[in-house]
């Protein structure tokens, strides 16, 4: 009776915390989506001038896709422990303490000296880009649980706003400042994240914590991956039945970064390209990436199916991929590029929602957990082996490899699919309910 009754006031403390926290959620969290986006417009205002700055101190294509997957390994071995750093010390601190990190990278990149300062500098910055996690932490605390995705979504909107203006303004600095002087938009990107420190500190507050209680259950669809991964585990496992389309996202994720980690040098070297016009280009195709993500997914998913819409995306990708590899002119390479993000923006959201669906009731968590894995490990792998096949075969080879990668993958994950609808008769949602 006695522990009923406790059960009774912790639900009763929980509630009120939420109608507090949503009687006015919005100004905390439109002042958080907006830090977030004016970080993530410093993090990729230099994006269009690296592979150069790095070619100044006589980079090759490896080292060049080493510095980019450099930022990925730092990012990947952090993010646990800023989240945890976050939890102990509180969000506001870590999270306004990582933007210094990055300026202070920033500063770093802008006076390096050689290879090796890009190379610690660029993992310090790969580090602080950790804060994305504590980031999403922060809105998940000043939104209720009904709120919560909804909350997340506009820091990953956020985010990749960012990441669609950064370039261009890179493009631009770089028109303006010429494109041999690469310690101007390294240090304005330090300015903007100084900007954002100062945006923070002062409209920013540490957001209250929920009260203590019992571990989330592995059905809950706020608990964290991870842990409803562990609680799944201990329960026995994962039914892994979502496990076939893990090879597509392995070679969605390769395809689209050993792309990017080329583009510039490609461009570069086929078409005689240099900062402005790569950093024009990547604002052209961030921006074609959220309009795909957020205007064109749904309506084609409510016509076509998920599965439909990925049969499509990933054929338009492979064909991106072979026709950029021969592509002679701006016009040509610019529209082959365009048509590869559109597709990468619908087959990413189509994927992510089959991986759910095909995902057990209370496995979402550890099935999502898992994808988002295997995209990071692909990240990395793809960057590596891109450089590599840029120097040692062709400019165009790793996007021929890009192609076959996902060619294959999408091939062993729609072959099991057919099996296993066709054969096994066993039901895979074809679409969202």
């Amino acid at each position: 009776m006695l522990a009923h009754q406790k059960d009774i006031e912790l639900k009763a403390r929980i509630c009120r915390a939420d109608s507090r926290s949503s009687v006015h959620p919005t100004k905390p969290l439109s002042v958080l989506v907006a830090v977030v986006f004016m970080e993530a417009v410093s993090m990729n205002v230099v994006l269009p001038l690296l592979p150069f700055y790095a070619e100044h101190y006589g980079a090759s294509p490896e080292m060049v896709t080493q510095l980019f997957a450099t930022f990925s390994v730092s990012t990947l071995l952090i993010s646990p422990i800023v989240g945890k750093l976050g939890d102990r010390f509180g969000l506001k601190p870590v999270f306004l303490l990582s933007i210094f990190g990055t300026s202070m990278a920033f500063v770093g990149l802008a006076f390096a000296q050689g290879m090796t300062g890009l190379f610690v500098w660029r993992a310090v910055g790969g580090a602080m880009a950790a804060n994305l996690a504590v980031a999403q932490a922060y809105a998940a605390r000043l939104s209720s649980a009904g709120s919560r995705a909804r909350a997340i979504g506009q820091l990953t909107a956020a985010n990749g706003a960012g990441m669609a203006i950064g370039p261009g303004i890179g493009a631009a600095i770089a028109g303006i400042w010429g494109a041999g002087d690469f310690s101007v938009p390294f240090m304005i990107a330090a300015g903007i994240s100084a900007l954002t420190i100062a945006v923070g500190f002062v409209w920013l507050s540490e957001p209250a914590r929920a009260p203590a209680s019992a571990p989330p259950a592995a059905n809950d669809k706020a608990a964290p991956a991870a842990q409803r991964a562990r609680d799944l585990t201990a329960q026995g496992g994962v039914s892994l039945g979502f496990a076939y389309l893990l090879p597509l996202a392995f070679g969605l994720a390769f395809c689209l970064n050993a792309s990017v980690a080329v583009t510039a040098l490609w461009a570069e070297r086929r078409l005689g390209w240099g900062p402005p016009e790569v950093g024009s280009l990547l604002t052209a195709v961030g921006t074609i990436t959220l309009v795909s993500q957020g205007a064109l997914v749904g309506p084609l998913v409510r016509r076509f199916g998920e599965v439909g819409v990925l049969t499509g995306a990933c054929a338009v990708l492979v064909g991106s991929c072979i026709a950029v590899s021969f592509a002679n002119s701006s016009a040509g390479a610019s529209v082959c590029f365009l048509l590869l993000y559109l597709a990468v923006g619908l087959a990413n959201v189509s994927s992510h929602a089959l991986v759910s669906l095909a995902a057990k009731q209370g496995e979402q968590g550890a099935a999502m957990g898992m994808n988002l894995t295997v995209r990071s490990v692909a990240r990395i792998v793809s960057m590596l082996v891109a450089g590599v096949v840029f120097a040692r075969v062709s400019p165009s080879a790793p996007f021929l490899l890009a192609a076959a990668v996902l060619l294959m993958s999408a091939g062993a994950t729609f072959a099991t699919w057919h099996y296993r609808t066709r054969l096994l008769r066993v039901r895979v949602p074809r679409s969202l309910p």
